[in-house]
């Protein structure tokens, strides 16, 4: 189940195209959680905080454009794919 969570930039800042927030993302800046339905709404996220399997949602350029930016779950340690994993040590098996 893929969980979303709507961000926007921090501190006044604004982006106008996709590749600014990306590069502003994977820099680490800060983004505002604007999302009323989120216990972590108006509390500020960067991408070393954001909870795996979370797909962030920015919005810029005045909140008219939307990027996604997916991260897919975590793999078990052992690479378990969910379907029939046969590792001694899976703990998903």
């Amino acid at each position: 189940m893929t969980t979303y969570l709507q961000v926007e930039p921090a501190y006044g800042r604004e982006y106008s195209s996709e590749d600014e927030v990306l590069a502003a993302w994977n820099a680490d800046k800060d983004f505002r959680i604007n999302d009323v339905t989120s216990r972590w709404d108006g509390k500020v996220i960067n991408r070393p905080q954001h909870p795996a399997g979370t797909t962030i949602q920015v919005r810029y350029n005045d909140r008219d454009d939307v990027v996604m930016i997916e991260y897919p779950e975590p793999a078990a340690p052992c690479g378990h794919d969910g379907y029939g994993c046969t590792a001694d040590l899976c703990e998903l098996s």
